[in-house]
């Protein structure tokens, strides 16, 4: 993946990032966003659309990007599937709910960045940078 992805004058060049958000005007943004910095980008509405994803791409993918109030399947039960299919893939959640149980919760998973809603764009861009040279999922070619 490190040579797949640059960071160039605030761009993200080359991550293929799976959004996961039920909100479709939210996640209309954060997708119009990301293909602005550079990002192919996937779409799923729900949870059992992201798992589903997951199992048939899942290798395809350097970033995940999570909110955690999901119908049908929730963040954090998304989070743990995808541990178990892909654990090198990096996740950032990104959601209104995060109290110290559902950060537990997820770290137990492995997931290490978190962002809260309401956010600015750029930090979103900031923390798919940040899981992307975190070495989890660089050695994927």
């Amino acid at each position: 993946m490190e040579n797949r992805v640059l960071f160039i004058a605030g761009r993200l060049k080359g991550p293929r990032v799976l959004i996961v958000e039920d909100n479709e005007a939210l996640r209309r943004v954060v997708v119009g966003f990301l293909r602005y910095w550079g990002c192919d980008t996937i779409e799923a509405r729900d949870g059992e659309e992201a798992i589903a994803l997951i199992e048939a791409q899942g290798g395809s993918f350097d970033v995940l990007v999570l909110d955690i109030m999901l119908p049908k399947v929730d963040g954090i039960e998304v989070a743990a599937t995808t541990r178990r299919i892909r654990p090198e893939l990096e996740i950032v959640v990104c959601s209104g709910s995060l109290d110290a149980t559902i950060i537990a919760a997820l770290e137990s998973t492995g997931v290490r960045f978190f962002i809260s809603k309401p956010f600015l764009p750029e930090r979103l861009r900031d923390a798919i940078r940040q899981a992307c040279e975190s070495g989890v999922g660089a050695d994927r070619s």
